[in-house]
């Protein structure tokens, strides 16, 4: 069995030796508070919570706007709670959707190259 380890070249025979992508936002310190302070102040940083966030604000707002005009303060709020939790919700799934999908596509691709590379050099070796 070949050597899976990269090469000079960056090809890597085994798609579990891909190392994982770097996480983003910062470290750890072990205090819940803290954490969760210094997560919310880098919130861009994940990939996905931006945009899920503001489609979540702006689904809330647009609802909560409607349900305000025929009913009463405290309905509409609750409906445009409800509303950026649902749709903040579904955007962030279906962008982490997306996200697995694409690595998915990645490693195929990644795990299919040297065997198209070896065709490759097999046919060029014969006459």
């Amino acid at each position: 069995m070949p050597d899976s380890k990269p090469i000079a070249s960056g090809v890597v025979d085994d798609p579990a030796n891909i190392p994982a992508p770097p996480t983003l936002g910062p470290a750890s310190t072990g205090n819940l508070l803290r954490d969760s302070a210094n997560s919310a102040m880098h919130i861009g940083e994940v990939p996905c919570g931006r945009t899920s966030l503001l489609a979540g604000i702006g689904a809330g707002a647009g609802i909560g706007f409607i349900r305000g005009i025929s009913v009463h303060p405290v309905v509409a709020g609750s409906w445009a709670m409800g509303t950026f939790f649902a749709v903040s919700t579904a955007s962030w799934l279906s962008c982490k959707w997306k996200i697995e999908r694409e690595h998915e596509l990645t490693r195929k691709a990644i795990q299919s190259l040297p065997k198209q590379l070896r065709l490759k050099n097999e046919g060029e070796k014969e006459p």
